[in-house]
């Protein structure tokens, strides 16, 4: 398939919108992603379609519709795969990571979020690079790892946008102070996490965030000491949570949360955040979550001896670990197939990457003798040019050609030509090396490219190099009469700015024609 890199205005209006709404506007962002499909299909665009079904897969994860989120996640990597889009492999695969932490995999997160780092210290995407380590330093929070959380979040903020200008970037700088509030809590340096609790821009805030901030506060007054601030903190976050239209992201802070309340002995306070859960668990599928907050009722029953409640939870409790189980069953069936399609494109992508370089490799090599061709020299000689301009070192270039070839095709016919162009090329390709490049320019003419070499190291190459033309065609010949010798002609420089390496090069060619002039079977050398 091409790939379209120039986009019209109205594509990259909708791109514009897509990455600003994916995470507030869920319904407008899968209308606009299944139109940029429509659209990649018709452009066959690798790199739109991978980020049209990039956000679509975002789109169903925040749906919580984990079958179709899989399939849109999965066609857009291999998209992504063969567009090489460095940035949406790694976004992708930190998508992954963070669904495997929210079915509590977290070997498996760390696995995706390595590989996500990988892809986006490809090509330093320094924001993706941010939003990562901060999501590895939540893996190691949920673990208990401190200290360890604390170290990624202080990458993350070493990457992160400080200033951002569109809502997502606002959430993703509002969500890293929060967990480094949390962190530096847990880690009981009090003081500093109420400074990065204070940086957090209020007039930004997502429905979750407020959750995850109240909790800090009840946390925050309860530790200094003022437990009536710690009440009434706790009295208006119940109040908050009695529209219950939050999403599953705050589960996790409110069991945060109830554990707090839990070991600091506020069983009345549990009980009020656990009754003000009911109507939305109730809605909600799931099961996790639900057996997680039936664990703190039971405790709660237990401590109040409340055994009508309490027998009625563990049946109910029973009933959920059942059927945990099955989904838990359910959810490694699914990973292990996502696992085996992943793994089934990184082959794909493997095999097309190695057929690809083998279609180059072919493609700037010359047909006959194998060697490097005419464009492969041409870029070679760039490169090593801009090499030694550089580091200020010293290149040269030869060109060479075969004596009276044209009287051996003439005389012996063209076959007899390409045996003595084939003997020649074979002395070469034993020549090359990382400082010795050599290519057949075309006809019976070949260059050779030498990287940082002296005056006397290249003319004993050379030197070396004609003599052995010499052994072989006497060897080699049917007709001594006609034996093969060649001529050449060598520019020894360090490139100045008065010059271009097509200057070099006509100053090697010049240096040939001077061989050939004067006297055949010979070297000519001049410096640049």
């Amino acid at each position: 398939m091409k790939i379209t890199h120039q986009y019209s205005e109205e594509i990259l209006e909708k791109k514009q919108q897509i990455e600003e709404y994916h995470a507030s506007n869920i319904k407008k962002t899968k209308a606009l992603c299944k139109e940029l499909v429509h659209i990649g299909e018709l452009l066959e665009d690798e790199n739109l379609l991978g980020f049209a079904y990039h956000y679509l897969a975002l789109s169903y994860h925040f749906e919580n519709k984990f079958q179709k989120f899989q399939e849109a996640l999965v066609i857009g990597l291999k998209y992504q795969l063969r567009a090489s889009d460095s940035e949406l492999l790694a976004r992708t695969y930190n998508v992954l990571g963070a669904t495997a932490v929210f079915s509590t995999n977290n070997s498996q997160a760390m696995d995706y979020f390595i590989t996500a780092l990988r892809y986006a210290k490809k090509d330093n995407h320094r924001e993706i690079i941010g939003i990562i380590n901060g999501n590895i330093g939540n893996v190691y929070r949920e673990l208990a790892d401190y200290q360890k959380a604390l170290d990624y979040l202080q990458l993350s903020l070493a990457d992160i946008d400080l200033n951002p200008t569109t809502f997502v970037k606002q959430m993703d700088l509002t969500i890293l102070y929060s967990n480094m509030a949390f962190t530096l809590l847990d880690l009981g340096e009090i003081e500093e996490a109420y400074y990065w609790y204070r940086k957090i821009t209020f007039d930004i805030i997502h429905r979750d965030i407020q959750i995850a901030l109240y909790i800090f506060e009840i946390r925050y007054f309860h530790l200094i000491g003022e437990t009536k601030k710690s009440g009434q903190k706790l009295q208006q976050l119940l109040i908050f949570l009695e529209p219950g239209d939050f999403s599953w992201i705050s589960y996790d802070d409110i069991l945060f949360l109830c554990r707090f309340l839990q070991e600091s002995g506020n069983v009345d306070a549990l009980l009020q955040i656990l009754s003000s859960l009911d109507r939305i668990l109730k809605q909600s599928n799931l099961t996790k979550f639900k057996l997680q907050f039936l664990d703190y009722k039971i405790f709660c029953y237990e401590e109040k001896n409340w055994q009508p409640k309490l027998v009625a939870a563990y049946a109910a409790h029973y009933k959920l670990s059942k059927q945990l189980e099955k989904e838990v069953e359910e959810s490694l069936r699914k990973d292990i197939h996502l696992r085996e399609e992943l793994e089934a494109i990184r082959n794909e992508h493997q095999q097309i990457q190695s057929e690809n370089l083998l279609l180059l490799e072919k493609s700037r090599q010359d047909f006959l003798t194998s060697l490097p061709n005419r464009e492969w020299a041409e870029e070679q000689m760039v490169l090593l040019y801009l090499n030694a301009i550089k580091h200020q070192t010293s290149m040269a270039i030869e060109v060479l050609d075969i004596d009276n070839f044209k009287c051996f095709n003439d005389t012996l016919g063209h076959q007899h030509g390409d045996r003595y162009l084939l003997m020649l090329a074979g002395l070469l390709d034993e020549m090359n090396d990382e400082d010795v490049f050599c290519a057949r320019q075309g006809g019976d003419e070949f260059v050779i490219l030498y990287r940082n070499k002296t005056t006397q190291e290249i003319l004993a190459i050379a030197e070396r190099l004609r003599q052995n033309v010499i052994q072989l065609s006497m060897i080699e010949s049917e007709d001594h009469q006609l034996p093969m010798t060649i001529s050449q002609g060598i520019c020894h420089f360090t490139p100045s700015g008065d010059k271009t390496i097509v200057d070099y090069y006509q100053l090697a060619d010049k240096a040939l024609y001077t061989v050939k002039k004067k006297q055949k079977n010979d070297i000519y050398l001049t410096k640049g």
